[in-house]
């Protein structure tokens, strides 16, 4: 799995990220790794969660699932194999 992220549609590094502001894109991408039994890619389902300050999440990706927790604000996915 890896992240990359966008900060108003230019590329950034994570150590950028702290302090910033703008629209944040989030990038993830999974991959087989190929020293693990396949049936774990092929065939489970993946939880990604992301949790930020409530007030710095206006929408969260399509398909995403938003709750408050406090003052935070978390985007769950759900991501089934093949997707």
């Amino acid at each position: 799995m890896s992240l990359s992220y966008e900060l108003d549609g230019k590329k950034v590094e994570a150590d950028q990220l702290a302090g910033a502001s703008g629209n944040l894109a989030v990038h993830v991408t999974t991959a087989r790794n190929e020293a693990v039994d396949p049936a774990f890619y092929d065939s489970f389902m993946l939880q990604i969660t992301f949790t930020l300050p409530g007030a710095s999440l206006r929408r969260g990706g399509e398909g995403a699932t938003i709750a408050q927790s406090g003052e935070d604000a978390t985007a769950a996915f759900t991501v089934l194999p093949g997707q």
